[in-house]
């Protein structure tokens, strides 16, 4: 167990729920002397501490610990499988709460598995959201392009037309998965009146 990277835990939740030093330490009773202790990874704090810094830190023990990488453990599985943030876990843990009895929770959902699924459209967001017109080379299949530009046939792509481009292709990409959105729904609703 690093003992300097739970102080460093303990330092950074305690920022991040907004509090200083001096208010935790009033808060959960700690001394300021102690506290700072702890942060420095100089001395490690009992069980009865840490149980007072788990609930002052509204987070697990296994958090300050450093044995999960997400404060609620009732999201460490889903961090662990799917590497998003706490925050896109509990929007989508909303979302599968009313998943039955909300169509617009099902309707979210499905078409954030429809795009998952659809590799092509995730791959062309995320190539948009990365382009840096900054950037001395461009890249297509792997291979640099110089810049401003690229040709293609008797076109010419600058920058700004290669983000057109990857718009396009965003777009292209969403009304394919509009189409399998409605095969899904056909499916769904041709099996549910054969039942």
């Amino acid at each position: 167990m690093d003992i300097d990277n739970i102080g460093t835990i303990l330092k950074d939740r305690i920022k991040e729920m907004g509090m200083t030093q001096e208010e935790f330490a009033l808060k959960t009773g700690i001394g300021l002397s102690s506290l700072k202790k702890y942060m420095s990874g100089k001395v490690f704090y009992s069980i009865d501490t840490l149980e007072l810094m788990a609930e002052a830190l509204d987070c697990s023990y296994d958090f300050l610990l450093g044995k999960s990488k997400t404060p609620k453990p009732e999201l460490h599985e889903a961090k662990e499988i799917t590497r998003l943030h706490d925050n896109a876990i509990a929007i989508l843990q909303r979302y599968a709460n009313q998943y039955d009895t909300n169509a617009n929770s099902k309707k979210y959902l499905d078409t954030l598995s429809t795009l998952i699924e659809m590799n092509f459209l995730m791959e062309r967001i995320q190539n948009y959201l990365f382009i840096d017109s900054n950037e001395k080379l461009i890249y297509e299949n792997d291979e640099p392009l110089p810049l401003p530009g690229i040709h293609i046939g008797t076109s010419y792509l600058s920058v700004p037309d290669i983000e057109d481009a990857y718009l396009l292709g965003i777009v292209r990409a969403l009304a394919d998965a509009k189409q399998q959105i409605k095969k899904r729904e056909i499916t769904y609703f041709r099996d549910y009146t054969l039942s």
